[in-house]
């Protein structure tokens, strides 16, 4: 079954949309918070220079700021993609680990590129079911060919290595959890 045959029976889908707007309110809480305290790094062109980066974090940047309020998008992803309650913690860590590998900061021109990319990487690795990648560049607001470079730049700085430890996601959960 393909993942557009996909159909909800009206009770689960009740509350898988009321657990994942749960998470989407808390990861758009946290998310916006890193954003607000974000500090600069000083040392970002040395670090980039140092492991003869050839791609350009520009990629991740949007012009002006969004059309869309972070909340508003990431409801749009909730709507249209239906990532698992598992696969937005899943996301949230690649974030994390994206940000350690490329010492990018998020900020309110790059956060809603990077959370679209890491929740399509995160679908592909823990749904068995997913969406094609010209779906995901409609519902996200690009084009397929910059989603395909986006998700590119995105395993490479995390070197294809997206497994996550059992122990750090449960360490995630429980933190969303308690907010």
């Amino acid at each position: 079954m393909s993942r557009h045959e996909i159909t909800y029976e009206s009770e689960d889908d009740e509350e898988y949309m009321e657990e994942s707007k749960r998470i989407i309110n808390v990861v758009c809480s946290i998310l916006n918070e890193i954003i607000n305290n974000e500090k600069s790094y000083e040392n970002k062109k040395d670090f980039l220079d140092s492991k003869n980066f050839k791609f350009n974090l520009n990629n991740f940047e949007i012009k002006s700021n969004p059309n869309i309020s972070l909340k508003n998008y990431l409801s749009r992803i909730l709507k249209y993609i239906k990532p698992q309650p598992s696969t937005i913690i899943i996301s949230l860590i690649l974030i994390d680990k994206f940000c350690e590998n490329s010492n990018i900061n998020l900020n309110k021109k790059n956060i809603h590129k990077i959370f679209l990319t890491s929740i399509i990487v995160a679908i592909k690795y823990n749904e068995d079911e997913y969406f094609t990648n010209n779906y995901y560049a409609k519902v996200g607001g690009i084009t397929q060919k910059e989603l395909f470079n986006l998700e590119y730049i995105f395993l490479t700085l995390l070197n294809f290595n997206i497994y996550i430890d059992e122990n750090i996601y449960n360490n995630y959960k429980d933190k969303i959890d308690n907010l």
